[in-house]
C-alpha cells in the first residue's frame, strides 16, 4: 500500500490482482447485470488510482475502495438505458455446469438443491438494490454491521434496520421463515 501510495505502479497493480474478485463480487451483486460489472469494475479502479493521493487512512483502502465502487455502480445504474438481465438467467450456466460436475451426489438432490438456489437468488435479485447491496455485503462478503456502515456511509442503526427490512422482504417473496 505505501509503495502504491509513493506512485509505484507496479504496486498498484498488486492492489487490483488483490482486491479485484472482492470488487467484481460487490458490484455484481448491486447492479444484478453480468455485462457491465466488468466496465464498472475497471472504471471503479482507474478512479482509484486517480484518488489514490487522497486516501488518508491507507489500512482502510478496501472500504474507500468498494465506496468508490458504490458510486460507480450507482452513476452507471442511473446511465444505463438497457434492461436489466436476470440475476438467476446470469447464473443459470453456472448452476449447470454445477449439476454436471456433481458425480457422487445423488442426481435429484442435486437438482433439488440446484433449484433452491435459483430460486433463492431469484428472490435476492428481486429485492430494491439497497437492500440486496445490504445482504450481499453480509453474507457473501461477510462484513461486520461496522464495516457495511462504513462503505456504504451509513449509521448502524440504518445498516440493522436494511437488514431487518431485507430478510422480511426475501422471506415473504420467498415464501418461507427460514432466512435468518
Amino acid at each position: 500500500m505505501h509503495q502504491a501510495l509513493a506512485g509505484q505502479r507496479g504496486a498498484y497493480a498488486q492492489l487490483v490482482e488483490a482486491y479485484y474478485p472482492r470488487v467484481t463480487a460487490f458490484c455484481w451483486a448491486k447492479l444484478g447485470r453480468h455485462d457491465a460489472v466488468p466496465d464498472v469494475v475497471q472504471e471503479t479502479f482507474l478512479r482509484a488510482l486517480r484518488q489514490l493521493h487522497a486516501l488518508k487512512h491507507p489500512e482502510r483502502f478496501e472500504w474507500w475502495l468498494h465506496g468508490i465502487a458504490l458510486r460507480v455502480c450507482h452513476e452507471w445504474r442511473k446511465a444505463a438505458s438497457r434492461s436489466p438481465i436476470s440475476l438467476s438467467e446470469s447464473i443459470e450456466e453456472g448452476a449447470i455446469l454445477e449439476e454436471e460436475a456433481a458425480q457422487d451426489g445423488n442426481p435429484q438432490q442435486d437438482l433439488a438443491v440446484s433449484e433452491a438456489q435459483r430460486h433463492l437468488v431469484a428472490g435476492i435479485e428481486a429485492l430494491p438494490p439497497k437492500f440486496r447491496e445490504v445482504i450481499h455485503l453480509q453474507y457473501m462478503e461477510e462484513l461486520s454491521h461496522r464495516k457495511i456502515a462504513d462503505v456504504l456511509n451509513l449509521s448502524l442503526s440504518a445498516v440493522n434496520a436494511r437488514l431487518i427490512k431485507a430478510r422480511r422482504l426475501l422471506r415473504k417473496r420467498l415464501g418461507s421463515g427460514g432466512v435468518s
